[in-house]
């Protein structure tokens, strides 16, 4: 079974297209937070740009979730201890 990843940005086509070769992709075009906390259980994997705040409300909801990659330079918009928390969670 392929990991799910949500993509929560407009992502140029050429990395989508070999993302989609090893997991199953959603591509949910800047949802609001409350859009994210319903739908967040069922990923694997976050891809996300600065426009995308990841807070402790939303990671609380993120049962499966193994991965967050930033798409920038920076990560100041994901809450790094929470998410470092239910990481590791995840993986016990």
């Amino acid at each position: 079974m392929k990991p799910k990843v949500a993509v929560l940005f407009k992502m140029k086509s050429k990395p989508l297209e070999e993302l989609r070769r090893y997991c199953e992709v959603d591509t949910l075009l800047y949802p609001h937070k409350e859009e994210l906390i319903e739908v967040i259980h069922q990923y694997d994997a976050l891809i996300v740009s600065p426009l995308n705040r990841i807070d402790a409300e939303i990671l609380e909801k993120a049962e499966k979730l193994k991965v967050i990659s930033c798409h920038s330079a920076g990560y100041d918009y994901v809450d790094i201890d929470m998410a470092t928390k239910k990481v590791s969670m995840s993986l016990k």
